[in-house]
C-alpha cells in the first residue's frame, strides 16, 4: 500500500506541480486549496505539506486542528515568507520540518521521506 500525503496549497499551479511530482514518486496524493477543504481528507493522510498562508485560516491554526484531530501526524510546512521566527513557530506548533518557497521538488520529496520514517 502506498503512503498517503494531503498538500494543501493555495497556489494551484504549485498544488498542481507538488501532487503530479509527488505522484510520480510513488505516492498517493490528494489536495486541498484551504484549511476548510482540508480538514476531511487530514483522517487519510499519513503526512500532510502544507502552506502557512492559506485563505481563511492560516497555517499554524491549522496545524493545531490537526494535531487535535491526529495527534503525531507529521505535518511540514511550507512558505514563501520564512524566518527564523515562523520555523520556530512551526516547529514548536508540531511541524517535523519547515521547506521555504522556492524549493526544488526533489528536495521537498526528500523531506517527505524522512517524515515518513
Amino acid at each position: 500500500m502506498s503512503m498517503r500525503i494531503l498538500v494543501i496549497e493555495d497556489e494551484d499551479r504549485l498544488r498542481r506541480v507538488v501532487q503530479l511530482h509527488l505522484t510520480a514518486a510513488g505516492y498517493e496524493v490528494e489536495t486541498a486549496g484551504s484549511a476548510e477543504d482540508a480538514m476531511p481528507r487530514v483522517e487519510r493522510a499519513d503526512v500532510i505539506l502544507t502552506d502557512l498562508r492559506l485563505p481563511g485560516e492560516d497555517g499554524l491554526t491549522l496545524l493545531g486542528r490537526i494535531h487535535g484531530m491526529r495527534p503525531g501526524i507529521p505535518v511540514v510546512v511550507m512558505t514563501a515568507f520564512g524566518s527564523v521566527e515562523t520555523a520556530v513557530a512551526a516547529m514548536k506548533a508540531g511541524a517535523v520540518d519547515f521547506v521555504q518557497k522556492p524549493f526544488s521538488l526533489d528536495h521537498l520529496q526528500a523531506v517527505v521521506e524522512k517524515a515518513l520514517k
